[in-house]
Order: structure tokens, then C-alpha cells, then sequence
């Protein structure tokens, strides 16, 4: 694992810092300036220390209310929380249809997920995960949730703060917005993927005890690739979205621009802050 960029957080997961990167021009992602996550529900006090002792500012949580509205963050003192969620509960959404599934795909209960999904193609959870980053290129809700995103860590300047970005597991959400902030920062695709994927790492042990327990509830292969498939990243779901980008924007700067509203004196202003 790449213990380099975990912090010691007990009550909670996939917690990890961005900084130590190489940019393509030599220049490195400056430490304690950015976190990425999982949910900050459960920390413990000592966590909650921690991560006020690392400077942290800025708490920004993607999850959806439903999400919050029964876990909500434990906010270390000093920070500021800021609710920023990529997806909506509307109804009759692709987004909210595709949500349901994957909320299914992750409820504690195996019965529960068994019955839900026994005659499903094993490709679903793969297809719908496709479908959510989809939606967190190209949804509305994701570009208010990413343009708030922006708008604070170009405020995050003092050089003892940090930003937290976070949603429940840390891994699609997040990634995205850690894929868009280290492009802008101009770190090469394949560290940005590299990171992407330590998410996997963080979760493996986690992934392993859901695939037994759906085992041992009698689940067929269908559901326990639907499940894994929600549950890790894959380089095919980031390079969907970057086939999105590539395919709407051009590249990764016209999204940047054109679609966040990140222009590039504000680039310009983020790389000032955060690289070394």
C-alpha cells in the first residue's frame, strides 16, 4: 500500500494525502495542502486533532442528503464544512436511477442484496458505475459541486491550512475531483490514475469480508461482480470520463474552462498555491 500518503485516522477510511506528486515540469505538489478521503461520520477524537493540528480549513463533503442527513461529518475544530453534493435525489434521474442501484449494491444486509439483484447481468454494476461518472462529468449537480470545489481550495492559501475533500468511500466521487485539480496542476495522467487506484488498496480488506459474506449468504457470480464492480475503481471508469472530456471539451483544460469556469489565471493562481 502506499503508506507514504496515508494519515493514521482510526475512524475512518481512504484517508490520504495529495501532496508529494511530481508536476510534468518538475515541480512537486506541496504536503500538507490537500486531502482526499472517505466520510468524516465516524472519526475519532483523537482524528478529529489530528486533523485540526494539519491545519485543516476547509471540510468539502460530495455525498448526497441522504448520505448526510444520517451520518453527518464530525467537523474538527477550525474548519469550515461545506456541503457540495455531486448528485440530487430528483426523481425519474438516470443519476438517482443508477444511485439507487449502487446504494442496493452496498446495503449491509446480503439477503437484502441477494434478493435485489440475483437476476441481474453480471456486467451491471460495471455498466451503472459507467453511467455515475457519466454523470459527474456532464450532470449540472456535479458542475455546482465542482465549481464550489475550485472556488475553495483557491481560497485554501495560507500556508498552514489544509482542504479536505471527501464522499462516503473516497474513491469515484473524490476521484474525480482529485483527477480534475491534479490535471490542473499539470501532474501527468499516469500518477493521476496511479492515485486514483490506491483507493483499492484502502479498500481491499473491506471488499474481501462483503464478497465472503455474500458467499456465505448463497450469492451467484452476477452479484458478487456486480458488487465488487461497485465497490473498487477501474481504470476504465476514469478513462470514461476522460473520453467524455475528450469528446465534449477536447481536452482537459477546455473542461476546465468552459464547463467548471476555471480559467487560466485561476490555474495559474492554484498552481502558485500549491506546487513547490
Amino acid at each position: 500500500m502506499q503508506t507514504d500518503k496515508a494519515l493514521p485516522i482510526t475512524g475512518g477510511r481512504n484517508f490520504r494525502e495529495l501532496g508529494g506528486y511530481q508536476t510534468m515540469d518538475g515541480q512537486h505538489v506541496r504536503m500538507h495542502k490537500l486531502i482526499r478521503s472517505g466520510a468524516l461520520n465516524q472519526l475519532l477524537p483523537e482524528d478529529m486533532q489530528f486533523l485540526s493540528d494539519y491545519g485543516l480549513r476547509y471540510d468539502i463533503d460530495f455525498r448526497s442528503k441522504d448520505e448526510v442527513t444520517p451520518r453527518p461529518d464530525r467537523v474538527p475544530a477550525g474548519a469550515e464544512y461545506l456541503w457540495l453534493p455531486t448528485f440530487t435525489a430528483m426523481p425519474n434521474s438516470k443519476q438517482s436511477e443508477d444511485a439507487a442501484t449502487v446504494k442496493d449494491a452496498g446495503n449491509d444486509d446480503a439477503r437484502f442484496v441477494i434478493q435485489n439483484l440475483k437476476d441481474a447481468p453480471a456486467d451491471m454494476g460495471y455498466q451503472r458505475m459507467l453511467n455515475v461518472y457519466q454523470g459527474l462529468i456532464t450532470a449540472e449537480s456535479a458542475r455546482e459541486a465542482y465549481r464550489g470545489f475550485f472556488a475553495t481550495v483557491l481560497k485554501n492559501t495560507a500556508a498552514d491550512q489544509s482542504v479536505i475533500f471527501h464522499c462516503s468511500a473516497g474513491k469515484d466521487r473524490t476521484g474525480i475531483a482529485a483527477f480534475l485539480l491534479l490535471s490542473a496542476l499539470g501532474v501527468d495522467q499516469a500518477t493521476i490514475t496511479a492515485d486514483y487506484l490506491i483507493s483499492n488498496e484502502f479498500g481491499q480488506a473491506r471488499v474481501n469480508r462483503r464478497q465472503q459474506e455474500l458467499r456465505d449468504a448463497g450469492a451467484g457470480d452476477n452479484v458478487l461482480r456486480v458488487v465488487h464492480d461497485r465497490m473498487t475503481v477501474q481504470p476504465a471508469y476514469l478513462e470514461h470520463a476522460r473520453q467524455l472530456i475528450k469528446t465534449n471539451w477536447g481536452d482537459t483544460t477546455r473542461y476546465l474552462n468552459e464547463w467548471l469556469g476555471i480559467d487560466d489565471a485561476m490555474i495559474a493562481q492554484l498552481k502558485q498555491t500549491y506546487l513547490d
